[in-house]
């Protein structure tokens, strides 16, 4: 190759590093955002939930050892078994996929391997039962259940050791309060967790279940 081909070569290979330095650069596309699954629902679309009975669902189911009426929170997966023949005992799940627990009338804990009526469950996990209604249902020795300003209340009669007491089973907004008798342990399940208290402070939340509902906006606060 002459000199002359080479520096007409060298001149265009310049040539085109010039034009290409002189182009403006093409900015990189931007990635569409993703979209954001866990993001919070605002004021505005989130249920309000002003009583309990908005959110527990109910339906009738037996087990090895009897009649249950199966209780639901919808929103928490809260179960309770209201154990007919317990004399004031019950089984829970504090939420969806929860180990079991059963509860004695005097407040006594042992886990169980699974619910004592699954079927039931199972019927009110898919979206089935009924809403409460005064006189609609009986849970045998639990009674009937009653509405108490925004809670759902279901009492049963124990013996003590000086005679009788009444305890109850209190459904809220946010899960259930176990209210036993003098000097016993109390058990709660608040928006999916579950609790050991006194009585007193178990009767404390009660009281408190009756809250502002503006502060219960979409289950847990």
């Amino acid at each position: 190759m002459s000199a002359a081909q080479m520096k007409f070569l060298e001149e265009q290979r310049k040539k085109k590093a010039a034009e290409k330095a002189s182009k403006p650069a093409v900015p990189a596309a931007t990635p569409a955002a993703p979209l954001n699954t866990d993001a919070l629902i605002s004021s505005q679309e989130a249920p309000k939930i002003s009583k309990a009975s908005d959110v527990w669902k109910f339906t009738e189911g037996s087990g090895a050892l009897g009649t249950y009426t199966v209780c639901r929170h919808s929103m928490q997966g809260t179960v309770v078994e209201l154990w007919h023949e317990g004399s004031g005992s019950f089984s829970f799940r504090r939420a969806s996929g929860a180990k079991v627990k059963y509860c004695s009338s005097y407040g006594s804990l042992q886990d169980e391997p699974k619910l004592c009526s699954p079927d039931a469950a199972e019927e009110l996990d898919g979206g089935g039962g009924s809403a409460f209604r005064q006189g609609g249902l009986s849970a045998g020795g639990w009674g009937s259940g009653e509405v108490r300003s925004k809670r759902l209340v279901f009492g049963c009669t124990v013996k003590t050791r000086d005679g009788s007491e009444k305890i109850e089973l209190v459904l809220t907004r946010e899960g259930f309060v176990f209210v036993p008798a003098e000097g016993f342990k109390a058990v709660a399940v608040r928006n999916g967790e579950f609790m050991q208290l006194t009585r007193d402070e178990a009767k404390n939340m009660v009281k408190a279940a009756d809250a502002d509902p503006d502060s219960l906006m979409g289950g847990r606060s």
